[in-house]
């Protein structure tokens, strides 16, 4: 005889139970062929040291990270956009064979949301768009176009990677999260690709970001969850998670003029009860109470 399960199930047996289905002797589903795909195609999110080569500052790359934030938050862009946006354009600046100067970063960083709105929005930025209102008509149509050729060329036409966003994707979709999991992992990744030399892939980014999202808001019990279904252990993330924590805490007093992220995407850091966003739409409030 069938037993329904109780309406009343706490929290721990919901979490017993995802830790069966997520056992070793599972079926395994086609989310985990394309974890274990992301997994074995991932390389660094950022190339190490990736401006030695150039005039660029690092302060230079964050004001340009924080823009492109604002820009494709503006025009509806996927999240997806944004991370392989910066990851073109690290690539790009990591094998470039010639030097760029600081009056070069502009140009790049149009052309970068430009290549990756093509590649994953639904409806794409077309040229003359981007020329007039995410240059500002300060690039003419061709020199984009030169550009876009520049950079494609550089980085092999090899454009689309493993991102962050996909593999957190994966976790978000296996795991069944609160979304305010859900968006406090992707506001630590956003963040985190402000700053500079982030040497991790994305799957160990992604596993730490829910692994810190879950302690933040007191869901400890997903952690167990967690580590079994990334296939990382505690000790191996947990160096990357503090330093995620780092990053998330002093980013204001680190970054003060930057203001896009908090504008944007709906949020303010630091929250009553040690949380690191307090969400500023209504949906987000509700789940977070």
């Amino acid at each position: 005889m069938q037993i329904e399960p109780s309406i009343d199930a706490t929290i721990q047996e919901w979490n017993e139970l995802n830790l069966r289905c997520l056992s070793l002797d599972s079926p395994r589903t086609i989310m985990d062929e394309v974890y274990t795909s992301l997994k074995q195609n991932e390389t660094s999110c950022q190339p190490y040291r990736c401006l030695e080569s150039h005039s660029i500052s690092s302060e230079m790359r964050s004001k340009m990270v924080d823009w492109m934030i604002e820009v494709l938050s503006q025009f509806g862009s996927t999240g997806h956009t944004f991370f392989l946006a910066v990851s073109i354009m690290d690539r790009f600046f990591a094998k470039a064979s010639v030097s760029l100067p600081p009056s070069q970063l502009h140009v790049v960083g149009v052309t970068c949301i430009f290549i990756a709105s093509k590649f994953e929005d639904v409806h794409p930025l077309k040229l003359k768009v981007v020329w007039e209102k995410v240059g500002h008509r300060r690039l003419s149509e061709k020199e984009i176009r030169r550009t876009e050729n520049f950079i494609v060329s550089t980085i092999d036409y090899s454009i689309g990677v493993p991102l962050l966003s996909e593999v957190l994707g994966y976790l978000v979709e296996k795991l069944d999260v609160p979304i305010s999991i859900k968006r406090s992992s992707e506001l630590i990744l956003v963040l985190s690709q402000v700053y500079y030399n982030n040497s991790y892939t994305p799957s160990q980014g992604a596993a730490s970001a829910v692994v810190l999202a879950c302690r933040s808001l007191k869901q400890l019990d997903l952690l167990p969850i967690v580590y079994r279904c990334t296939g990382y252990s505690e000790p191996e993330l947990e160096g990357l998670v503090s330093r995620l924590y780092d990053q998330v805490v002093n980013y204001e007093s680190r970054f003060k003029n930057f203001k896009s992220a908090m504008k944007f995407m709906g949020f303010r850091l630091g929250g009553r009860y040690g949380e690191l966003f307090t969400f500023t739409n209504s949906e987000m409030q509700q789940d977070q109470e």
